[in-house]
C-alpha cells in the first residue's frame, strides 16, 4: 500500500540527496544507491513492465535556481525481488536500472547501503512529500524517528511527530551512521485506518537482509567499465608489487580506495613511471585532498573481480 508523510516538519529539500520520484504501478518515493541504480518498493512498480518514470529536483539554498533530472526507463529495466509476493513486505523491494546517470548535481547523491542489520532504537529520516498540507517550493516533509522492533527481513518504527500515511511507499529510512547517508530500510506498510495521527507504525524492509540480492543485481559484469560516488573511508599508498586483494580478487595496484557508497569494495591503479605516471600522481592528489576534505569523489573503474576495480578516472563531486 502507497504511503504518505502527515506532519514532521518542513524542511528544504537539498539536504536530502538521495530521494527520487519514482511513477510506475504507483507513484512513490525510492533511494539513489548507485549513478544508475534507484532502490524502490516493489508494490510501487510491480506491473511496471515497460519501465518506470525517475525524476528529482532540488533547489539551492543560496540561489534559489532548481536543479531537475527525469527519465523514462527501459523495458526490462524494473527487477522485483524473487521472492516478493503482493501484499507481504518482507521482500518489497525493486531496483530500477537508470538508462544514464544523470548530470553531476552536489545534491544528487547515493546512500550507502548498510553494513548491518537494523537496531531497536536507531534513529532514521524519511523525506517525502505532505498529506496535510501544499509545500512551497524547494521543501519536503521530513518524518523522523527510531526502529522499535526488529524482524528477521523487516523492522517497525514510528515517530512522536510524524506519521506515513497511503502515499509513499518506496521511500528511505535514512541514517546517519560515520559521516554516512546509509539507507537502512524502504518503506512498505502503514496503518490506513487512521494515518492522520503523529504516532503510528509502519514496516520497513530491512535493506541489509537483502545485500546479497542488490549486490548481485547493481554490480558490473567483470572486465566492463562502471561509475561509482561516495566519501573515501579508506586511502592507502604501499610499495610497488604489494597489490591489494586476496589472490581470487587481486589487484596489482599501489594506490587503494574504499568508498562508503560501497563497503567492502576495493579500487585502484598503479604508481609506476610509464606515459600515464604523472596522470596518476595527479590522480592520488585529488583523493588525499578529497580524503582530508571528507568530501565525495567521482571514479570511472574496470571491474576485475567481485569485488575490486582499476580506477581509470577520478573527479572530486563540488
Amino acid at each position: 500500500m502507497k504511503q504518505q508523510v502527515v506532519g514532521g516538519t518542513i524542511e528544504a529539500n537539498f539536504q536530502f540527496p538521495w530521494v527520487i520520484d519514482v511513477s510506475g504501478t504507483l507513484t512513490g518515493k525510492g533511494v539513489l544507491i548507485a549513478p544508475t541504480w534507484v532502490l524502490t518498493a516493489a508494490h510501487v512498480v510491480e506491473t511496471s513492465f515497460s519501465g518506470v518514470r525517475i525524476s528529482y529536483s532540488r533547489t539551492d539554498p543560496k540561489t534559489g535556481k532548481v536543479s531537475s533530472g527525469n527519465q523514462t526507463t527501459a523495458a526490462g529495466s524494473v527487477k522485483l525481488h524473487p521472492d516478493y509476493k503482493t501484499g507481504s513486505p518482507d521482500a518489497d523491494l525493486a531496483l530500477v536500472r537508470l538508462f544514464s546517470p544523470f548530470a553531476s548535481d552536489p545534491f544528487l547523491l547515493a546512500a550507502a547501503l548498510p553494513a548491518a542489520a537494523a537496531a531497536v532504537g536507531q534513529a532514521g529520516t524519511i523525506a517525502s512529500i505532505s498529506h496535510t498540507e501544499t509545500l512551497p517550493p524547494g521543501k519536503v516533509a521530513v518524518w523522523r524517528g527510531p526502529v522499535i522492533l526488529t524482524g528477521p527481513k523487516t523492522f517497525i518504527a514510528k515517530s512522536p511527530t510524524a506519521s506515513l500515511c497511503p502515499g509513499d511507499s518506496g521511500s528511505g529510512f535514512v541514517s546517519s551512521i560515520s559521516g554516512a547517508n546509509v539507507v537502512a530500510g524502504i518503506a512498505s506498510q502503514a496503518n490506513a485506518d487512521d494515518c492522520t495521527r503523529p504516532n503510528i507504525e509502519f514496516t520497513a524492509v530491512d535493506v541489509y537482509e537483502h545485500l546479497d540480492w542488490i549486490r548481485t543485481t547493481t554490480d558490473p559484469p567483470i572486465g566492463t567499465r562502471a561509475e561509482a560516488q561516495g566519501a573515501i573511508t579508506f586511502l592507502r599508498v604501499h610499495d610497488v608489487g604489494t597489490g591489494y586483494g586476496p589472490p581470487s580478487d587481486f589487484l596489482d595496484v599501489d594506490v587503494v580506495i574504499s568508498l562508503d557508497t560501497l563497503p567492502g569494495r576495493g579500487f585502484g591503479f598503479q604508481l609506476r613511471a610509464d606515459s600515464e605516471e604523472e596522470t596518476r600522481h595527479g590522480m592520488l592528489g585529488l583523493l588525499r585532498d578529497a580524503f582530508a576534505r571528507n568530501s565525495r569523489v567521482t571514479i570511472d573503474y574496470t571491474k576485475t573481480g567481485l569485488r575490486n576495480g582499476r580506477i581509470l578516472y577520478v573527479a572530486e563531486i563540488p
